[in-house]
């Protein structure tokens, strides 16, 4: 018997030896592969996404965006008006920060999500589904607890600092305006104000997340003598009025669900391709109230921890969200926004309020109060917003199609925290001028010809509809019909936006 081959041991040393001179002389893009500097592309089905490897992950989540999302990094609050004109009052609309999941929601979140985690690990176990290792891995780590944010009468610490950052921001752009020192160690003749905050208005809807945004800007602005400025404790009913008009509650809020878009949306292919690449990626059958628990929770969790990646957000690719995104826009279009008039008509409230304050500086030359501030719902905003005719498309949204380029992306302008700003300014000449503020940024108003705004005349030409404003007669008379109970309401939207 003759010895053995020993070529194939003497060439693997050599060939060790060899591999790093190789790699070096490997084209740059050929070795660049092995560690990727981006994140993977999302196939054809979506199952080569990792959220965890997503260094952009997307965060367009309709009305439970959280404002650090939408927020520019740095205000253009300079230049808001043209040279020579000084700021003399402010009119302010702040929609509440992020609030915490109520406990309706949360009891069906916390009766579905288990389940669903345990049946995606369970399916994944048996080599089912598509979500990386390190998805799986925070999906494993999720916890109900983590659910739990706190008493739903609050906000999350994350809305808390959103409303912070508006008040100092706004402080810091219109010290004048905004913020009235009193120092309640002086005597009163040496203070330059009767009170603290004497000069400025302040108002919440009533309801639990608006009024802790006016304790929260307050304390921001004052401190531990907030209580001095005069809040009303009661809130202002006429904040909260799209929960009075009864011809919008009956035309729009509990009209048949076949006569709403956004719910016959669900059985179109969208939503039936959202279903389908959910059900391959987390391995099981999800139903749209599955899909719906899970976006939610998602949402949920991305507002309140936002640098966090959330854990059932990996559940989604991006065009997934993309089609959620678009579900909602088309849910708010429908109930908040210009699909039918009386929706945004009965935001007038709104803009008379407005054009008082504005027309008793301009006129009659009334100084006693230079900042109004008013703390909002989403349900309140939205409507102003479509009732100054902004984010108006020039086709209307459809069940049918999506339109990525559509300016109604409801993530932009109803984010928590989201905020509209009207500044009314004196010019060198003795002129007006009025100035908009959209999240901290300047917008061009209708009629106006930059997004410095425009004169006061101009202005007033152009919105004066907002003060012919008879609410009972356009609303047909009062309703207490939403009025009567929030959980009423909760239970509506909780089975009926599906």
């Amino acid at each position: 018997m003759g010895s053995p081959d020993r070529t194939p041991l003497l060439v693997l040393p050599l060939l060790l030896l060899l591999l790093p001179l190789l790699l070096l002389l490997l084209p740059g893009e050929l070795a660049a592969t092995a560690i990727p500097d981006v994140a993977p592309e999302e196939g054809a089905d979506g199952g080569d996404y990792c959220l965890s490897d997503d260094r952009r992950p997307f965060s367009g989540f309709a009305a439970m965006t959280p404002y650090a999302a939408v927020r520019p990094p740095r205000a253009s609050f300079e230049s808001f008006a043209p040279e020579g004109c000084q700021p003399v009052q402010l009119w302010h609309l702040i929609r509440h920060g992020s609030r915490v999941i109520h406990k309706f929601e949360y009891s069906r979140l916390e009766v579905m999500l288990p389940t669903l985690k345990r049946m995606i690990l369970k399916s994944h176990s048996y080599g089912n589904g598509e979500l990386c290792p390190r998805d799986l891995a925070l999906l494993r780590a999720w916890r109900t607890s983590k659910l739990d944010a706190g008493d739903t009468r609050h906000l999350t610490p994350e809305g808390r600092k959103e409303i912070e950052g508006i008040a100092l921001r706004f402080k810091a752009a219109f010290p004048e305006l905004v913020y009235k020192p009193y120092h309640v160690g002086k005597a009163q003749e040496e203070n330059e104000r009767g009170k603290p905050g004497e000069g400025t208005k302040f108002a919440f809807a009533p309801s639990f997340p608006t009024y802790d945004s006016a304790v929260t800007y307050l304390e921001t602005l004052y401190g531990r003598h907030w209580g001095h400025v005069g809040l009303d404790l009661n809130g202002s009913p006429a904040l909260q009025y799209f929960y009075f008009c009864r011809n919008y509650i009956t035309k729009v809020v509990i009209c048949s669900k076949k006569k709403k878009p956004f719910h016959n949306f669900i059985s179109g292919k969208f939503m039936e391709e959202v279903i389908s690449r959910v059900s391959k990626r987390l391995g099981i059958a999800v139903t749209i109230a599955k899909l719906r628990a899970m976006y939610n929770a998602c949402r949920y969790q991305k507002a309140w921890r936002p640098e966090r990646p959330s854990a059932w957000c990996a559940a989604f690719t991006p065009r997934d969200l993309e089609v959620l995104e678009y579900w909602e826009d088309l849910r708010m279009y429908h109930d908040q926004g210009p699909a039918h008039s009386i929706t945004y008509k009965q935001a007038c409230l709104l803009g008379a309020d407005l054009l008082l304050h504005f027309r008793r500086r301009v006129n009659d030359n009334i100084t006693d109060i230079d900042s109004t501030t008013y703390f909002v719902s989403m349900e309140a905003l939205v409507p102003f917003l479509s009732l100054l005719g902004l984010f108006k498309d020039s086709e209307p949204l459809t069940e049918e199609n999506i339109n990525p380029d559509r300016v109604w992306k409801t993530s932009k302008f109803s984010s928590y925290g989201s905020n509209l700003a009207f500044v009314l300014s004196l010019c060198e000449d003795n002129s007006w001028w009025v100035s908009a503020l959209l999240n901290e940024v300047k917008i061009q108003l209708p009629g106006c010809d930059t997004v410095f705004g425009c004169p006061w005349g101009r202005f007033v030409e152009e919105f004066d509809y907002l003060e012919n404003c008879d609410f009972h007669v356009l609303c047909g008379g009062i309703s207490y019909q939403l009025r009567r109970t929030q959980t009423w309401q909760l239970l509506y939207i909780m089975n009926n936006w599906m």
